[in-house]
């Protein structure tokens, strides 16, 4: 991955013609762009779809985030993982209801 200094914006890149015709030959019409290949990417990642759950920390690096804060966009998309990893904790317990209306 190649680091640019700080406050330096992407540079713009010809669309590949051989990328559209990846997407033709997999069926998809609509328009894609490149950050909807990292956002699926990223996704995937966070939520463990092709093996172990990465952590945030480890997407930013990889995204090459600055801030873990850019990479927390991807956090709502694993809450199945989030909640996994809550039960496999040492300690955890269900959350109880604390009044009749919150078993409802």
């Amino acid at each position: 991955m190649v680091t640019l200094p700080s406050g330096t914006g992407r540079r713009k890149q010809k669309k590949v013609d051989i990328f559209d015709r990846h997407l033709a030959a997999a069926g998809i019409a609509r328009p894609v762009r490149w950050h909807d290949l990292r956002h699926s990417c990223a996704s995937s990642l966070v939520d463990g779809w092709w093996g172990r759950r990465w952590t945030l920390e480890e997407v930013r690096e990889h995204l090459g985030h600055t801030s873990i804060a850019s990479t927390h966009r991807y956090a709502h998309l694993s809450e199945t993982a989030i909640k996994g990893a809550v039960r496999q904790t040492p300690g955890w317990a269900p959350r109880l209801p604390t009044s009749p209306l919150d078993s409802a």
